[in-house]
């Protein structure tokens, strides 16, 4: 399982470049139906993608076996000003895609569920040459989820819950610069795995419904590599900075998603000609978890420990989603997204440079005939303008812009 887990999370390493975010690295990307809907939509019975988004509604599927995947390209751009407006550099990130794939089997009172998704993941690369270059270059976080979930039913409400399994692998770059402009390249790479679970509820009362979804927190602890490239450097930097093993902790928050929606149908997922439905929606962030990372030097060079302070803070999002059906094989969706930030002053920089939050905005479609169904989502996302006069390593003015386009496909047995 553990094996598997980090294959999984390498291959997404590989093709995973920006991303867009919920608050901090949060990357709520799970179906094309979900995204379209303003990232929501945990009292809609849609299909499989119900694992991660509501374990309990699993049950309001049709009763057999389910299944639900696709990709997201995203691509997204950062912009850095100094505080005087002389210097400024963007982010260099390629677009890239990343995966989702689910499964669910529903009798009918109870059901089970399993997938693989990114639920937080970080990609972001600077010129080689810019004013923040000793901070970072390039950072690349992908982090893998294996749930294992089950749900069952007890008339109007149902409840839901289960393990998720993760594997995270992380690298980053950033030159030390020992005299003027020159310096030497670092490069920090790691794996690990953690456990966490994951509870919810649903009330279903026809038109009307409210839901619930915990996700617990989790550190990774994982080991790798610090590589120095000190070939061009003094004799002295050689010694002080060799290449060893790391050893590396980061906190995941946990995530409380809550929901309320109207229909104007009572059963289903919706694909009736006139249907509508409306869901407003909240995801509480305990990014107050995610206050330092420590990295351990297996040589004791150039330290014995480092660690850097985050002192994120809990937050909340704010969403509204929908759709309308027009046929009984195609519905429109669409949705807003205001996301916070819960990165402090002190600690905003180039690994996430997002400190005023963002504002999000999404459309897309569904078709289904018979067992098939296919869901298109495009969002685009506006990163309002935040700065740093405080933080020691690099002061300065960031804003920035993104767009996913998702698609998923599934079928029904």
């Amino acid at each position: 399982m553990k094996a598997l887990r980090h294959f999984l999370a390498a291959l997404s390493f590989v093709v995973l470049g920006g991303t867009v975010q919920a608050a901090g690295f949060n990357t709520p990307q799970s179906g094309a139906s979900y995204t379209a809907q303003g990232q929501g939509g945990i009292t809609f019975f849609d299909n499989a993608g119900l694992v991660v988004q509501n374990p309990s509604a699993m049950v309001k599927l049709e009763t057999g076996i389910h299944v639900y995947g696709g990709f997201a390209r995203y691509e997204t751009k950062y912009n850095y000003t100094d505080l005087n407006g002389g210097n400024s550099a963007d982010s260099q990130t390629d677009p890239s895609v990343a995966p989702h794939i689910y499964a669910v089997y529903n009798n009918g009172d109870m059901a089970v569920g399993t997938g693989a998704n990114l639920p937080f993941n970080s990609s972001v690369e600077w010129p080689e040459d810019w004013a923040g270059r000793d901070v970072l270059t390039r950072i690349k976080l992908a982090t893998l989820n294996q749930p294992i979930v089950v749900a069952g039913r007890f008339g109007d409400f149902s409840v839901g819950g289960g393990l998720n399994f993760y594997a995270a692998h992380i690298e980053l770059d950033q030159e030390v610069i020992y005299s003027g402009t020159d310096s030497f390249s670092v490069t920090l790479g790691g794996k690990g795995t953690a456990n966490g679970y994951n509870a919810s509820i649903l009330y279903d009362g026809g038109t009307i419904a409210a839901a619930a979804n915990y996700t617990s927190r989790f550190t990774i602890s994982g080991d790798g590599d610090a590589q120095f490239d000190t070939s061009s450097a003094p004799p002295v930097y050689t010694n002080e900075f060799p290449d060893g093993g790391i050893s590396v902790d980061v906190k995941y928050p946990d995530l409380l998603e809550m929901a309320v929606s109207w229909k104007s149908f009572s059963s289903g997922d919706g694909y009736i000609p006139g249907a509508y439905a409306i869901e407003a929606g909240l995801l509480r962030s305990g990014w107050s978890a995610y206050d330092e990372i420590v990295i351990r030097y297996e040589k004791g060079k150039p330290s014995d420990t480092t660690v850097i302070k985050q002192n994120w803070e809990d937050v909340v999002d704010y969403k509204i989603g929908g759709f309308y059906t027009f046929t009984d094989y195609l519905k429109v969706r669409g949705g807003y997204y205001k996301t916070a930030s819960p990165i402090p002053e002190s600690t905003l920089g180039p690994i996430t440079p997002d400190g005023a939050g963002r504002n999000s905005f999404f459309v897309g479609a569904g078709y289904k005939r018979r067992a098939f169904l296919m869901d298109l989502a495009y969002l685009v996302s506006d990163f309002l303008p935040s700065e740093t006069r405080t933080n020691p390593d690099l002061t300065g003015k960031y804003k920035g812009k993104a767009n996913v386009l998702q698609l998923s496909a599934g079928y029904s047995f």
